[in-house]
């Protein structure tokens, strides 16, 4: 009888496990769940965009911009957020679905390229409810043509 017990024991732990790793299973990876493009399109502003899947959701406020060399960075331009209180942050802004912000820029005399690093984090939002750790791209974009924009 207490083989049959520890045996029954066992079984129901293993599924247990079973069913955690398939819910981590389904989780995105982070370029999934958060889709991220960048251009330097017009002069003086590289535009940043997001395509977030269903069920994640970015935070606003940890977006972090950083220029590289001679490169000064002005404020990001975002859209409000969805206003939501988080159990660890408190009050927070948050993103669903695509994300569209602009980085103003200045250039040193003689730079040639945009170099510049977007940090970000996000979460998913139904089981299992994780947050992914703070992401960040690094950006080397062309300049714009500025032949292009006089046309």
């Amino acid at each position: 009888m207490y083989t049959y017990l520890v045996f029954f024991m066992v079984m129901i732990e293993a599924l247990s496990m079973a069913s955690q790793t398939q819910d981590a299973a389904d989780l995105l990876p982070i370029d999934e769940a958060f889709r991220f493009s960048a251009d330097a399109g017009a002069p003086g502003a590289v535009r940043l965009h997001w395509t977030i899947a269903p069920d994640y959701y970015l935070y606003r406020g940890q977006m972090k911009f950083k220029s590289g060399e001679g490169l000064t960075l002005g404020e990001a331009k975002m859209p409000d957020g969805k206003k939501y209180h988080d159990e660890y942050l408190g009050n927070v802004e948050i993103y669903h679905g695509d994300l569209d912000a602009t980085v103003p820029y200045t250039l040193a005399p003689g730079a040639q390229r945009i170099r510049l690093s977007v940090r970000y984090q996000g979460c998913h939002e139904t089981h299992p409810k994780i947050c992914y750790p703070p992401h960040t791209e690094e950006l080397n974009l062309a300049l714009p043509d500025q032949n292009d924009r006089i046309k």
